[in-house]
């Protein structure tokens, strides 16, 4: 290995010159600490990477006087990706300490990030310019998917999509969402009150316009009501898993929206045919002939006792 320094102080190193007296240069140190190497034959070689004295490397491609910069590696463990030709080289990928992959989009000196995806999974999807990119959505390993508003570093969660389809909706500022409606398939969406983490079931509204309303803290819900669209009530009473059914209720028409009770009158499923058939042992008449035939409830619907058997009832 053959050194030359220069009077300015930069060292330059070459290989034994070869069978035709040649040298080839292949590092070069600069009194500032930079250190160049090269590869190529004599004469011809080209620049493949630059290191610093903070640790820094640059790694650079092409042809002698055209190398350009590929990738850098910093000394707090990032590495950047770059493309483009010489002069225009934009960065287009990082990797941080983390395990964080980054992904850019733009000119040189313009770039701004698109997509970023963690060691955990996650993929965040990422708009707006550069120093103000924005999160707007987040892709969970787990199936998950979430939506986001708002400025950059005060995003709020506005979406959830589960990997069953169920779409939860939710308000509130950054660090505050709370879920207020969650829309499930077949068309039932639920409804929620109170602050984040103690958001409780309020209503259902099923297809059909039926109405399920809830009562009690959150994991607690009991019903407590449920309107039908044809104007039929019920009313229930007990503890969550627990609720019986306390008395239908149905509407008829005129008397500007009043309402009449027949109770032991008419089938609690389908209210329109008069009950013929009783639960066996609570004795509550509740099933017309078609229902009773059709259904085996385990419990009664009004009381919730266990059910032996429905028997017809004769009556006059």
């Amino acid at each position: 290995m053959a050194r030359v320094v220069l009077v300015d102080g930069e060292t330059r190193h070459y290989e034994a010159p070869d069978e035709n007296g040649t040298a080839r240069l292949v590092r070069v140190d600069r009194p500032s600490g930079v250190t160049r190497h090269y590869e190529g034959d004599a004469g011809v070689e080209r620049r493949v990477r630059v290191e610093w004295p903070d640790g820094e490397r640059l790694f650079l491609e092409g042809d002698p006087g055209e190398e350009r910069t590929v990738r850098v590696e910093w000394a707090s463990g990032e590495v950047q990706h770059y493309d483009g030709p010489r002069g225009n080289e934009r960065i287009v990928r990082s990797l941080d300490a983390s395990g964080r992959v980054s992904f850019y989009k733009g000119a040189i000196g313009e770039e701004y990030a698109v997509r970023e995806e963690t060691n955990d999974g996650r993929k965040i999807k990422l708009t707006g310019l550069r120093g103000q990119e924005r999160v707007v959505r987040v892709d969970f390993a787990s199936g998950w998917r979430s939506s986001y508003r708002g400025a950059a570093g005060a995003e709020r969660l506005v979406r959830s999509v589960t990997p069953s389809g169920c779409r939860m909706f939710y308000r509130g500022a950054r660090g505050q969402e709370r879920r207020v409606r969650a829309e499930a398939e077949g068309g039932k969406t639920i409804f929620y009150a109170g602050k984040r983490g103690e958001e409780r079931m309020v209503r259902a509204l099923w297809p059909g316009n039926k109405q399920l309303f809830y009562r009690g803290k959150r994991g607690t819900e009991r019903l407590v009501k449920v309107d039908f669209a044809d104007g039929n009530v019920y009313t229930y009473t007990g503890s969550k898993g627990n609720e019986r059914l306390v008395h239908p209720g149905r509407a008829f028409e005129g008397g500007a929206g009043r309402r009449r009770r027949r109770r032991g009158e008419e089938c609690v499923v389908c209210m329109t045919s008069r009950a013929t058939h009783a639960i066996v042992p609570c004795g509550h008449l509740c099933f017309c002939g078609s229902c009773a035939a059709q259904h085996a409830p385990s419990k009664c619907p009004l009381c919730r006792a266990d059910v032996a058997s429905v028997v017809r009832i004769f009556l006059p």
